[in-house]
C-alpha cells in the first residue's frame, strides 16, 4: 500500500528556542482544555513539521477521531488555518498554519474540506467520527428499552456484579456490537408482540365485507421475516369460522391497526 504523503505544519518565525503561548488561547471559551493541549503540542513542534492524524493517535491516547475534531475546532476558532496543496490537480496533501494571535477570518475561509477533496486517512477518520456519533445516538434513542433488557438479562442468568455487567452491555451497544444488538432487537420483538398479543387478544373487531358484517378476534402474532402477521378468527352465519391474516411492516402498524378496528381503543406499551 502506497505511503500517504504527511501533512506539513508552518509557524511564525521566532527567535525563542521555547515554546511561547499566548494568554489569549485561555481565554478563548469556545475550546476545550484538550483542543488547547494539542494547540501547544503542535505549538512545540519545529517549523516544516510533516504529521499526520493517525501519527499524532499513535503517540497519544486520544482518538484520531478525537484529534481530528480538534483540529476543526482549532481551525474554526481562528487558530489554525488548512490549505490543500493538489498535485497534477488531484488532493497531495494538507499545509497547517498555526498562528501565536487569534486570527478573526471570514468563516467561509476556515471550513473544513470539501469531502471531494479529502484524503483516504482524513474521509476515515471523518466517516469514523460520524459513526460514533450514531452509536451515540443508538444507545440515546433506545436507552429504556436497553435498560429493560439489561434487567432482564440479569434475571434470567446468574450476574454476580451487576453494575460491571451493566457497564460491559452498555459499552457493547455504544460501540455497535453487531451480535449484540442482533439479540436485543430479537428481545424486543418477541416482547412487543407479546405485549400486543396481551392487549388485544379475544376481543372483537366488526369488520364489514359484501354488506355482511364479520366479528374477529385476534387469534395469534406471527413474525415473518420482516413483516408481522396478524391472524384472526373470524365467524359469521354463512361462513362460519374462518381466518383472516394482516400483514404490518412493524408493531406501530400493528397498534394502530388494532386500534382502528377495536370497539375499545386500547393502546400497547412497547419496549
Amino acid at each position: 500500500m502506497k505511503e500517504l504523503e504527511k501533512n506539513l505544519l508552518k509557524k511564525q518565525k521566532t527567535k525563542h528556542p521555547f515554546t511561547t503561548v499566548y494568554n489569549s488561547i485561555f481565554e478563548d471559551n469556545k475550546l476545550t482544555l484538550r483542543d488547547v493541549g494539542l494547540y501547544i503540542y503542535m505549538l512545540s513542534k519545529p517549523d516544516d513539521w510533516h504529521f499526520s492524524i493517525r501519527g499524532i493517535a499513535s503517540q497519544r491516547i486520544e482518538s484520531k477521531d478525537t484529534i481530528a475534531k480538534m483540529l476543526n475546532n482549532l481551525i474554526n476558532n481562528g487558530w489554525l488555518s488548512r490549505k490543500v496543496i493538489k498535485k497534477h490537480g488531484k488532493y497531495f496533501k494538507y499545509v497547517y498554519e498555526i498562528f501565536y494571535i487569534k486570527q478573526y477570518t471570514n468563516p467561509s475561509h476556515i471550513q473544513d474540506t470539501p469531502s471531494y477533496l479529502l484524503d483516504t486517512e482524513k474521509r476515515t477518520v471523518s466517516n469514523n467520527y460520524i459513526k460514533k456519533e450514531r452509536e451515540d445516538n443508538f444507545y440515546n434513542n433506545n436507552k429504556s428499552s436497553i435498560l429493560k433488557y439489561i434487567d432482564h438479562l440479569e434475571k434470567n442468568s446468574n450476574v454476580k456484579n451487576k453494575e460491571a455487567h451493566k457497564r460491559t452491555i452498555i459499552k457493547k451497544f455504544m460501540t455497535m456490537d453487531r451480535s449484540t444488538i442482533e439479540v436485543f432487537e430479537d428481545w424486543r420483538l418477541k416482547i412487543n408482540i407479546d405485549n400486543l398479543y396481551k392487549s388485544f387478544k379475544n376481543r372483537l373487531f366488526d369488520l364489514e365485507c359484501e354488506s355482511i358484517k364479520d366479528e374477529y378476534f385476534l387469534d395469534k402474532v406471527k413474525k415473518n421475516n420482516s413483516d408481522i402477521i396478524l391472524i384472526f378468527q373470524g365467524s359469521n352465519k354463512t361462513k362460519g369460522i374462518f381466518q383472516l391474516r394482516h400483514t404490518v411492516k412493524n408493531i406501530y402498524e400493528a397498534t394502530s391497526f388494532l386500534n382502528l378496528h377495536i370497539k375499545k381503543e386500547v393502546f400497547n406499551d412497547e419496549v
